[in-house]
């Protein structure tokens, strides 16, 4: 499973399930997050090669249609090595969207259910813990 996800409001921007996490299946899961959303002020990556290339502000892989999208518009920041609290709210989601699976029929219901339904503790605001979808909506910066 690869997935998108707004750093700042836990939203999913994107999502994909397949049978390995190669370069072309991370890139097309993130032009479609992309063809959604639009285009994030920045990238995080780990080490893996997924994403990973020589020059740190380019995304490699032989999917063309990435081009348009991100190669000089995007700013790429690249985790640091042996820090596993950089990749920890990550694998924290993998788990819970993989645990939620068994009580939906698609994942894209999982993934409607942890955007726009299920609270986040750390999305609380005072008294007021809030779903992903309206973090996400009030952190938009409007052009």
């Amino acid at each position: 499973m690869i997935i998108i996800e707004d750093d700042a409001s836990r939203f999913i921007a994107g999502f994909g399930v397949y049978n390995r996490e190669t370069i072309d299946n991370t890139i097309n899961t993130l032009i479609r997050a992309i063809e959604l959303y639009g285009k994030p002020l920045e990238i995080l990556k780990d080490h893996g090669a997924r994403l990973f290339s020589n020059d740190k502000n380019r995304i490699t892989g032989s999917n063309n249609r990435l081009q348009q999208y991100s190669n000089n518009n995007i700013k790429h920041i690249l985790a640091r090595m042996d820090h596993p609290q950089t990749d920890g709210k990550l694998e924290i989601l993998n788990y819970t969207i993989k645990s939620l699976r068994p009580y939906f029929t698609t994942w894209n219901e999982v993934i409607y259910y942890d955007n726009c339904e299920r609270m986040h503790d750390s999305l609380s605001f005072g008294d007021d813990v809030v779903i992903p979808a309206m973090a996400y909506k009030s952190k938009m910066v409007i052009k």
